[in-house]
């Protein structure tokens, strides 16, 4: 019981909870939330400015027939990006336009691949293949069973809730671009996955990425996005 409370309280401090021994979080996926929000990223094996993470916004991925591709970037990487709202509909994650358009949606993620949107007026709503995430919700319940904290509200009890692929939340990465020109960081979904020596079209170099988790930042209520 001991090592078992000691395990959990580690991971609580880490999400900036305390637990007393007794104590018990109770997690819930979410396949649909009721508001739009922003992602960010928190290091989870060093320091961070704040207790919210790096601020991810959609940055460059290139364009290819009447398609325009997305990563998913640090704000620091790809300043220049103001595309950084986001709901979450049946399991598939939608972006939006400065104008709150909805035009872009997530691709599935693979092992070893940046999270990457694709935006296109033509297309309409994202395919069921690429409805393979989920936001996590954490509750803290003290011995007793009575519930103290929780991240359904926005940073309640100094937590976020946090994005899931494939029901995994600790496979995220943020990896640096091993380009000169113009690099970015990208958020890169389970890296461990990546063979050594890593494959050499790989446009960054898994060693120099680390692991963080993916804070989810309500920034509305009352809807999830409409249009194409």
């Amino acid at each position: 019981m001991r090592v078992g409370f000691s395990i959990v309280c580690a991971l609580a401090l880490k999400g900036g909870w305390v637990l007393a021994q007794g104590d018990t979080v109770e997690r819930v996926e979410h396949g649909t939330v009721p508001y739009q929000f922003g992602f960010a990223a928190l290091n989870t094996s060093s320091s961070n400015a704040n207790n919210t993470g790096a601020p991810m916004v959609l940055g460059a991925g290139g364009a290819t027939g009447g398609v325009t591709v997305y990563s998913t970037s640090t704000w620091n990487s790809f300043p220049y990006g103001s595309l950084n709202t986001f709901a979450l509909v049946n399991n598939a994650l939608r972006g939006f336009y400065e104008d709150g358009t909805w035009a872009i949606n997530a691709t599935s993620v693979n092992p070893g691949d940046a999270l990457t949107w694709i935006a296109s007026r033509m297309y309409s709503a994202p395919q069921e293949k690429n409805a393979v995430y989920s936001i996590v919700t954490s509750t803290r319940h003290e011995g007793g069973g009575s519930e103290v904290e929780s991240s359904d509200s926005p940073g309640g009890g100094g937590r976020y809730p946090i994005l899931a692929a494939y029901g995994k939340t600790d496979l995220w990465s943020l990896c640096p671009d091993k380009s000169s020109s113009r690099p970015q960081t990208r958020l890169v979904y389970d890296v461990p996955s990546i063979s050594d020596p890593p494959p050499s079209w790989l446009t960054f170099d898994p060693k120099s990425c680390y692991g963080v988790v993916v804070n989810v930042v309500p920034v509305s209520h009352g809807g999830t996005g409409s249009g194409a």
